[in-house]
């Protein structure tokens, strides 16, 4: 580990997450196994991820989390880099279509040892309701891992991002590799590379994953800046000489490692844009502000077919 990583990790160990200020209700406790196994897996992406956030905003700065829970980065942020953090988190959703009351100061408490942190969050369905945040007030928006569980469009949710962001601020955001070299291994041995369902609830489970090419594309759609695409192999932290063999396997193929890592700038003003490699069968494609938010409220379940879209239907039917 670099200079630093062992103490952000004592840091991640040490964090407990309360969801009242007295701190008597911990909030993993009945999931302790999972969360050691989840650190251990993912320490490395959260420590590169850690590092990336470091460089990109000074100590004091504004940060917007993204899906902060189980709140392991978040417990660095502010214990370690003592940056301002606000957090977005979702509402308990299990399925599309399901109503949402999107609100602000949604508090969660967490303790690293003796010091406490209350954790400001907002609350909504980030791909589908504007965020409940105002204009231009961040440093940096962190989305780590949240991309590939959209099960509608990330159109809006990165829109909002933009939005919320100051001119010139950055997003770092972080997903898997679509054409990592381990799902080519799960195909011939003819496994699905498909993500398994999740107790979680449908936002749980990976909806769709991306090529670092497809994320540099969407982004640059949308007025941000690519500064920086890092792919990588994170090593779980009990891996001995199998994890070593793969980092060295991965540093001779870094365009199929499984972990990437972007930093963009916001630049300009925020655009709606619906690329044609994301996107189909939209009657019409959505132009501005107010379709976008239209169409991201046209969910399959409670969408009212225009008479457009009931004639493409038509047509459709009819060629076939």
């Amino acid at each position: 580990m670099k200079p630093g990583h062992e103490q952000w990790l004592q840091t991640m160990s040490a964090r407990r997450v309360y969801r009242d200020a007295r701190c008597t209700d911990d909030m993993f406790v009945h999931a302790a196994d999972e969360m050691k196994g989840y650190l251990n897996a993912c320490v490395q992406r959260f420590t590169r991820t850690l590092d990336v956030i470091r460089e990109a905003v000074p100590v004091g700065g504004r940060v917007l989390e993204i899906g902060a829970n189980p709140y392991f980065v978040t417990a660095v942020l502010l214990k370690d880099l003592r940056l301002d953090v606000t957090s977005l988190g979702r509402p308990p959703i299990v399925w599309p279509g399901s109503p949402v009351q999107a609100c602000e100061d949604h508090e969660r408490y967490l303790r690293v040892d003796t010091e406490i942190f209350p954790i400001r969050e907002a609350v909504c369905n980030a791909e589908k309701d504007p965020f409940p945040l105002a204009d231009a007030q961040f440093d940096l928006v962190i989305a780590a891992e949240i991309l590939e569980h959209l099960i509608f469009s990330p159109t809006h949710f990165l829109y909002e991002i933009h939005r919320v962001l100051k001119p010139g601020g950055h997003l770092v955001l972080t997903t898997p590799n679509a054409v990592q070299l381990r799902y080519l291994l799960k195909w011939i041995s003819g496994r699905s590379v498909w993500d398994q369902y999740s107790g979680y609830g449908v936002y749980g489970r990976h909806q769709r994953e991306y090529t670092a090419r497809e994320i540099e594309e969407l982004l640059q759609s949308l007025n941000f800046t690519v500064v920086q695409t890092d792919r990588y192999y994170a090593r779980p932290l009990d891996s001995k000489l199998d994890g070593k063999l793969l980092e060295a396997l991965y540093r001779v193929m870094p365009s199929r490692a499984p972990e990437m890592t972007f930093l963009a700038r916001a630049s300009g003003e925020p655009k709606v844009s619906y690329p044609d490699f994301l996107y189909r069968s939209l009657y019409p494609k959505p132009e501005n502000v107010e379709a976008m938010r239209a169409f991201a409220n046209r969910d399959g379940f409670n969408a009212v077919p225009t008479e457009q879209t009931t004639g493409a239907t038509r047509s459709a039917n009819a060629r076939s």
